[in-house]
Formats: C-alpha cells, sequence, structure tokens
C-alpha cells in the first residue's frame, strides 16, 4: 500500500489543479475586511500605501468612509481596511503582495449577531508546496482551525489542498484576519509559541483568503443504536443485531443468529452443544461450519448468556442470499443448439441414469414430471413444517431448464432457506454419502426425544387421574366432573401425541431423503452470497467443494476411470455487477480516503462512488427515495503474523461513510457539499482466520433520510496498535465491497453509478475453483479481490440471459457427458476450450461416440 502511495507521489510531483467544480453565482459585490502589511521607514510607507491603494482601486475596491482613513499612510501600526469589491475581482486580492488576508461576505448579508452561530467559510490557504508538503500544512491548518471551534466539511474539492472547507463560530470569524499561527491566544501570549509549530507551519503564514457562505442545513446525522438495557446488553453484538434487539418486544421472541468463533469448531460441535445448553437449556444448534455457528434462541433476551463464552467473538443476524434478477427464459431450444447440446440428443444421450440436484430458495411454475421436492427447510423449525415463501429463486426455471438439457435425467429439488448457507454443505455431504447427520436434524431429533420423554411421563400421569376418575362411578357433581376432567386431559394427551407422531414422521423423511441425495451426479446451486463470509476461496462451502469435490488429476484415462467419481458442482455466477467494487485500496494522496478510481471526468475526486438505483429496465436513477433501506459492508484480507498478532483486531480498520450531496446542481449551494448521513461504528468484524492471514468486514446499515444523492466514502489508515505500525511494515489491501437495499419502497437494485468494476469477483461459492461457475452477460468476473488472475465465470450460455436457465442448461449437459461416461476431471474442458467463453460440446467427439437407440437407452 505504501509503494502505491509513493508511486504517486513520484508521478504527480506538485499540486494537481482541481477539476471543473459547480459553485452558486457570487453576489454582484463582496464587503471585504483587508490585513495588509508595509514594513518600511515612513517616506516609503507613504509610497508603498499609494500604490496599495491604486492596486486596490484598479480592482474596483472602494473604501468604507472613515474620519481619520487619510492618516493611515503615515501609521506604522495601522493594518486593515474594509469596504466593497467587486465579486469577479475578488481573487485578485491575492495577487498584491502587501496584502496578508482578506475576509469576503455577502455585502447584503452581516455576520450572524449570535457569536455561536456556525457560519459556513471557504478558506484559501498559502500553496505552491509539492503535493505531500502541502497537504501536510492543510492538515496543519485545519488543526490549528480546529482550536478556535473550526468544524471541517467532508469530501470537499480541496484544490490541491490550497482550500478549507467548514464552519466556525460567528465570533470567531473575524479572528481569521490575524495570523493563525498565534492563535487561540491568552491575555499575552499564544497557547503555542509560534518556534514550537512544525513545519511547513511555522515558516508560512498559512490563511489568504476567507469566503463566507450561504447558511447550509446538513442535516442532522444518523445516530448508532441507542444502548441496550444491561440486561441484554454485550459488546459482542453486531450494529444489526443490536438495533433488533432495540426494537420492543424483540427481546422477548424467538430469534436465529449466528455466532463468529475465535477458532473453527469440529464437525457436530458436541462439547459446545453441551455448553450451550448449560447456559441457555432450550437452545437449538442449527448449523456448524467453520468458525460459524447458528442458533435459534426461543427468547433473544438470553443472547447474553452465550456472548459471556470467551470462544464467541461476535454475535449477528443471519446473511441472507443475494437474489439473482435476470432476463426471461429464452429459447432453451436455440441455446441447446448453439451449445451442440442437441447434437448430443440426436446421438442418444439425453441424461438417462444420472441424478440431478437443484438447490434452490422457491420452485415456482410448472415443474418437470417426476421431479422430487425436497423441502429442507423444515429442518429449521421447531415443528419440521417447510418454512413460508421466502426469497424467489427461481428454481422452477432451473428445473424446467435443466429437463430441456437432460430430458431423461431424474430431478431432486430441494428447498434451501436463504439464510443458511450451511445446508449447502449438508447438500454435499449427503451426496458424497457423508453418515454425519445435519446439525439441524441432529437438535430437531434431540427436541423429539426431550417431548417423547414428557409425553411418556404425562401419560404416565393422565392414565393414573383416569383410572381414579372412573373408579368412582356416583352421579354426584364432583366425582362426575373429575371423570369429564380426566377424559378430557387423555383427548388432549392423544391430540398432541398424533402432532408429536407427525413431527416424528416428517423428520423420518426428511432424513431419508437426504440420504437418498447420496450417489447424485450433478448438483447445481442457484443461492450466491455478495457478503458475511470470506472472498477469495475461503468460505467454508468454497473450501469444502474444493477439498471433496475437486476430481484427482491423473495422467491416464485408464487410471481415472478405476478413481470413484465426484459428483459435479454447477453454480449459478453472480449477475450483482454495479453493486459491487473490488480492487486495491489506493490512497495516492495519503489523506486516508480510498480512491475508488480516477478522477471522474465531470467531478473532482475519485474519494467518492456515487449510489444510484437500476430498476428493472436496467436504467439508473440518481436519487435514493427516502425511507429506503440499505445496506453497505466491505471485506478486506490482511495479512498476519501468527506469533505477533493476538489481538485479533483489524491493523487497518476502514470504515464507511454515507454522503448526502446537499445540491448537485451547484445553484444554491457548491455541489462540493456533502452531509455525513451515517458512518460505521466499532472495530470491524473478523469473520476468518488462517495461519498466514485475517479475513474482517465492516458494515453499515441505514435507512436512507431524505430524498436525494448519495455517496459513499472509504476511510482507512494503519491501526497504531499493531506491530506492523510499529515496525513500518507495508501490504497491500484488496477490499471488495457490496451494496444492497434490504426494504422500504424502493423498485430496483442499489448500485454504484461512479465506479463499478465487473471484475470485482464472483460471489460466493462461485469462487471456488472445484464449481463450474456460470455467467452471463455483464455479470461479475473474477475469482475474488485478492486473487488477480483466477478465471471466474467459467462459461456462458449463448442466447440466455437469465442465470436460472443458462445454469440449468450447464447442469442438464453435465448429466448428458455423465451418461456418455465422461469422468469429473475432462467435464470442463470438455464444455468450453477456453474460459470465459459460451458452452460448446466439440462436434468431433460427439461423433466419435457410440450411438445409443431407444431401446439402448
Amino acid at each position: 500500500m505504501r509503494f502505491r502511495t509513493s508511486l504517486l507521489i513520484l508521478l504527480v510531483g506538485s499540486i494537481v489543479p482541481a477539476a471543473a467544480q459547480t459553485y452558486p453565482a457570487p453576489p454582484a459585490k463582496y464587503h471585504v475586511d483587508l490585513r495588509y502589511k508595509i514594513a518600511a521607514e515612513q517616506n516609503q510607507r507613504v509610497r508603498d500605501y499609494k500604490a496599495l491603494m491604486a492596486a486596490l482601486a484598479k480592482l474596483g475596491f472602494e473604501a468604507d468612509p472613515r474620519e481619520d482613513a487619510d492618516l493611515d499612510q503615515f501609521d506604522a501600526s495601522a493594518e486593515r481596511l474594509a469596504g466593497t469589491i467587486p465579486a469577479a475581482q475578488a481573487k485578485g486580492l491575492l495577487d498584491i503582495a502587501a496584502i496578508r488576508t482578506s475576509l469576503l461576505r455577502d455585502s447584503a448579508t452581516p455576520l450572524p449577531d449570535n457569536a455561536k452561530a456556525p457560519v459556513q467559510l471557504r478558506i484559501r490557504i498559502a500553496s505552491g508546496l509539492g503535493l505531500a508538503e502541502q497537504r501536510t500544512l492543510h492538515e496543519q491548518v485545519v488543526a490549528q482551525l480546529g482550536r478556535i471551534g473550526f468544524t471541517e466539511q467532508t469530501a470537499y474539492a480541496h484544490a490541491g489542498y490550497s482550500l478549507v472547507r467548514g464552519a466556525l463560530p460567528a465570533g470567531r470569524v473575524p479572528d481569521l484576519l490575524r495570523d493563525l499561527r498565534d492563535q487561540p491566544s491568552g491575555w499575552f501570549f499564544s497557547e503555542i509559541p509560534r518556534d514550537q509549530l512544525n513545519l511547513p507551519l511555522r515558516d508560512i503564514m498559512p490563511v489568504r483568503q476567507v469566503e463566507v457562505l450561504k447558511d447550509v442545513d446538513f442535516g442532522t446525522a444518523v445516530a448508532p443504536p441507542a444502548a441496550l438495557p444491561p440486561a441484554i446488553a454485550s459488546t459482542k453484538y453486531s450494529l444489526d443485531l443490536a438495533a433488533y434487539l432495540a426494537e420492543p418486544g424483540a427481546a422477548a421472541k424467538s430469534l436465529r443468529v449466528e455466532l463468529i468463533m475465535a477458532e473453527p469448531l469440529p464437525e457436530g460441535a458436541r462439547v459446545f452443544r453441551e455448553l450451550l445448553r448449560l447456559r441457555v437449556p432450550k437452545v437449538a444448534m442449527e448449523g456448524v461450519f467453520g468458525n460459524f455457528v447458528v442458533l435459534r434462541l426461543p427468547n433473544a433476551g438470553d443472547l447474553v448468556k452465550i456472548a459471556e463464552i470467551p470462544a464467541v467473538r461476535t454475535i449477528r443476524l443471519p446473511r441472507m442470499a443475494s437474489a439473482q434478477p435476470g432476463g426471461t427464459e429464452g429459447d432453451l431450444a436455440a441455446a441447446l443448439r448453439s451449445g451442440n447440446v442437441a447434437a448430443l440428443h440426436a446421438a442418444g444421450y439425453r441424461g438417462a441414469g444420472a441424478r440431478v440436484v437443484v438447490l434452490a430458495t422457491e420452485f415456482a411454475g410448472p415443474l418437470p414430471a417426476g421431479a422430487k421436492l425436497v423441502d429442507l427447510t423444515a429442518e429449521l423449525s421447531p415443528t419440521i413444517e417447510p418454512a413460508p415463501a421466502g426469497l424467489a429463486s427461481r428454481g422452477g426455471e432451473t428445473a424446467r431448464a435443466v429437463k430441456a438439457a437432460a430430458p431423461d435425467a431424474q430431478l431432486v429439488l430441494v428447498r434451501i432457506d436463504p439464510i443458511a448457507v450451511h445446508q449447502l454443505i449438508s447438500v454435499a455431504k449427503a451426496v458424497l454419502g457423508d453418515a454425519t447427520t445435519s446439525v439441524a436434524l441432529v437438535s430437531r431429533g434431540d427436541e423429539l426425544i426431550a417431548e417423547s420423554e414428557r409425553l411418556n411421563i404425562r401419560r404416565e400421569l393422565v392414565q393414573d387421574e383416569y383410572r381414579k376418575a372412573f373408579a368412582d362411578l356416583s352421579d354426584d357433581e364432583k366425582p362426575a366432573k373429575r371423570r369429564l376432567d380426566a377424559t378430557a386431559a387423555f383427548k388432549a394427551l392423544e391430540a398432541d401425541e398424533k402432532v408429536f407422531k407427525a413431527k416424528y414422521d416428517r423428520l423420518t423423511k426428511l432424513r431419508t431423503d437426504l440420504t437418498e441425495l447420496k450417489g447424485a451426479q450433478v448438483i447445481v446451486n442457484m443461492l450466491v452470497w455478495e457478503d458475511g463470509y470470506a472472498h477469495d476461496g475461503l468460505s467454508e462451502t468454497s473450501q469444502l467443494l474444493e477439498a471433496r469435490l475437486t476430481p484427482i488429476p491423473t495422467r491416464s484415462g485408464l487410471r481415472e476411470r478405476k478413481l470413484p467419481t465426484v459428483p459435479v458442482w454447477v453454480q449459478a455466477g453472480s449477475t450483482s455487477a454495479g453493486s459491487v467494487w473490488a480492487g486495491a485500496f489506493v490512497d495516492g494522496d495519503g489523506n486516508g480516503a480510498m480512491e475508488f478510481g480516477p478522477k471522474p471526468a465531470n467531478g473532482w475526486t475519485g474519494e467518492l462512488n456515487f449510489l444510484t438505483t437500476l430498476g428493472a429496465d436496467g436504467k439508473p436513477v440518481d436519487r435514493l427515495p427516502a425511507g429506503a433501506k440499505i445496506r453497505l459492508s466491505i471485506q478486506w484480507r490482511e495479512p498476519r503474523d501468527p506469533d505477533t498478532e493476538l489481538s485479533g483486531l483489524a491493523s487497518f480498520p476502514m470504515t464507511l461513510k454515507l454522503l448526502r450531496q446537499i445540491d448537485p446542481t451547484g445553484a444554491a449551494t457548491a455541489s462540493d457539499d456533502f452531509a455525513v448521513v451515517a458512518s460505521s461504528f466499532g472495530q470491524p468484524t473478523r469473520i476468518q482466520r488462517t495461519f498466514t492471514s485475517a479475513v474482517y468486514e465492516q458494515t453499515m446499515e441505514i435507512a436512507i433520510p431524505a430524498d436525494g444523492r448519495y455517496a459513499l466514502r472509504v476511510e482507512g489508515k494503519l491501526a497504531t496498535h499493531t506491530l506492523a505500525a510499529t515496525n513500518r511494515q507495508t501490504f497491500e489491501l484488496h477490499p471488495r465491497i457490496y451494496a444492497t437495499y434490504t426494504g422500504g419502497p424502493v423498485q430496483g437494485r442499489l448500485a454504484f453509478a461512479t465506479h463499478a468494476p465487473a471484475a470485482s469477483g464472483v460471489a460466493i461459492p462461485g469462487d471456488a475453483r472445484a464449481a463450474i461457475t456460470v455467467g452471463i452477460g455483464g455479470g461479475l468476473n473474477g475469482s475474488g479481490p485478492g486473487i488477480l488472475l483466477g478465471r471466474k465465470p467459467d462459461l456462458l450460455v449463448k442466447g440466455l440471459e437469465s442465470p436460472a436457465s443458462a445454469t440449468g442448461v450447464v447442469a442438464g449437459t453435465v448429466a448428458c457427458l455423465t451418461e456418455a461416461g465422461v469422468h469429473a476431471n475432462v467435464v470442463l474442458r470438455l464444455l468450453v476450450p477456453k474460459a470465459g467463453e459460451s458452452l460448446s460440446v466439440p462436434n468431433e467427439w460427439i461423433q466419435s461416440l457410440p450411438a445409443k437407440t431407444a431401446d439402448r437407452r
């Protein structure tokens, strides 16, 4: 990172002139207060003073009348002038050597009477230094101004660090005519003696010209969530979880959460499961993958007990899979012809004997005949019932495309919960024949065992009471009522046992359905995750695909046929192009703000990435609507030394800032006036750790407070607590940022309008090398922000714009190749000659296959 910064400084070398910036029309005349300096003996002073007044007159300056104004030319202590000047000539004051500082304001608008009222200012400081030294002077001036109550604005056009923009209390504005180096001052001396100031401020008179601007309403920044009651509060909660728990009544509701552990847990995590039950007896563990644990609590207020476990680093709400927008299903027959799959069918290879498992959140529309549906969302319910409809992933469209490409293949449609990434792992293990039952099914089984024990005890009590009640058959009121109550209790018991039997049957069937997935040849997955888990193929899901689904390479086809086959994972690529930015963290001017890219032609900085809404027609709308809920997340990977980095804190923490442009047109206020609407808070979350690196994520969720144009700014610097800062170590970072709507009155997709490179890396688990990732034109590409040479997606399907259809066609084609005896090692090489090109089964290879008649099939 430091190498990149140094290179930019060498290339620039001096102050870069700012891009054209839009400002409101100035008033016709400014009222100007001047401080000048004439250091000469009396005769020379008179000549210099007359030269000063002549230069001012040439600019159109008209002095305010004063009785003793004519004596200033003789008075060596005189240094102030006041008057009016045409706005067009105000800049000329900087060219008059005798003028030290000028203060400009609209001649018709005096300063506020309230000395504490903030006054908006644009301050021009001394310039002409090299870029690095000019930036240092700028920082020193801002710090010195801060001592007298100045508040700097964010993301303004600083014109090569020669302008400062912000607000100062009205009572301190006239003080800017004095030398800033001597402020603030006491009765006789300045607070910091000038000789103790750092260079270059010590030797340069900093403030040259001050312009008083119109008052600007910046609004109020969105505050972080209010502190939770101590009984349920914890510093380990993520901001989204803390915000949820702050809602009235939320602490008493059932809640599913993700724990991020300090270290990965072993499969099943039996010991940790028992530890959880000791603290919260009714907690249910539903998933364990790597250092993530998914829990369901009947009472969210019990989270504080789990947060007390030292191994738990963070507790957050589960991350939902990203929606996969796309075009219409398209002409499947034409796509099969262009990919030469139709010729494969003509040769008799139509997927017979192959089983294809389709993973999606919903399966809408007419489904292929004979397709079997397994609803895995039921394992996450205490009643073992399917979850209501949620995120639409067009699974039915995928199933129809698979059937079109492999008409004779058997389809198993598995419905996945969109916030349960661990279910992908459960399905993959089931297909591989792993005897380990999913963690959720273990929890459901444990719950049924406990419920069975309760019902057995209850049956003994009910039967005993029933016998005693019917031992007295008299018609007296009390015995009769006792018999009625005993009968009702018996019927209630039978009803509850019937419900229990239905739950047990559903659990048994679900276990059987998962077991029967063993041996499937193809798995096609439509779910993707853009954030929340480690990219670059480091997520637990991607790692499982690498470890268990990567074919063993061989030197000969004979050896290859002797190896056990592995299923082929066909993965939908990411269609979030525009909503993702990834690249190197570049801070060319060293101000702590990341540059998303080069300065746009119509802008003044590369440090802002404006947001837009992409409608269903793909047309952008540059204003975000009030009330829309958005989430911004940034993820990056840092190198770490396992012997020294023990704190687990990020070495280079990054902060997200959401800014609202006050007036994009620049008619009322300058177009570089921004209000800081929200900022990410707290330390980044470490979501994964390897022996030599750690992956961190910082998020921000907010409801847009007002309709307007918004931009993202990312700030970051090396943390002082790290040994990297002490040892002056250098490293490069490649963050990945994802923007999405999470609710509110909005139709469309949140995207970046200024910088949105397509090569930002496909979503999880498409970044796994073992997966055949299917993309569409205009989708994301690349294996991840930190894998610069990785190629993803692996192939496209010509003529199909819908990821659901394209992925289904590829999965069906793989099923046909399976029937032809193609080993998983060569499937991808056979389907596409070069990564990133369109599906094409070689015609020469098809002709070499033995023809299969319907009888032989």
